[in-house]
């Protein structure tokens, strides 16, 4: 996937209606991928900044923060095990999330996306970055690093 392609989808929804979810860990290498995500919209100017959060490992504590913007859709980005060569980026199905390891947080992604939904946000989709380590210390790989700068290029 690139930006093109999320372009397509986010073309149904108004802008202003979308808000992006950067999840992971500084400390856990590619685990810090999600929060790269967002510092890339942040660098193209692709996106207005009040749409961008960064909710690390604890999405829950964001929730109000995501609901008081009325998104049509919200959009989490984080790690996931997906089988593919690190770097990749791909669009989880929502009915993969709990089993595709899309999230290392505390919470289900499953009981998040609930709860949003149930306070007014029509459509939940959750971006994945393929891994090459989450080995803590370890700083972000070249190869994760360069799937992002990849789909925004």
């Amino acid at each position: 996937m690139n930006f093109e392609e999320l372009k397509q989808i986010l073309s149904l929804t108004p802008k202003q209606k979308v808000v992006f979810v950067g999840l992971g860990n500084r400390i856990r290498g590619d685990d810090e991928a999600g929060l790269e995500f967002i510092n890339q919209f942040r660098q193209h100017k692709l996106i207005p900044e009040q749409q961008l959060i960064k909710c690390y490992t604890t999405p829950e504590n964001y929730l109000s923060k995501i609901i008081k913007q009325k998104p049509d859709m919200v959009i989490f980005i984080d790690t996931a095990r997906m089988q593919t060569p690190p770097g990749t980026i791909q669009e989880i199905p929502v009915e993969s999330i709990d089993s595709k390891g899309f999230s290392t947080h505390t919470y289900s992604m499953k009981l998040i996306a609930d709860y949003l939904a149930a306070n007014g946000v029509h459509e939940i989709r959750y971006l994945g970055i393929e891994p090459k380590s989450t080995a803590i210390s370890n700083p972000i790989s070249p190869e994760v690093i360069q799937g992002i700068q990849s789909f925004f290029n």
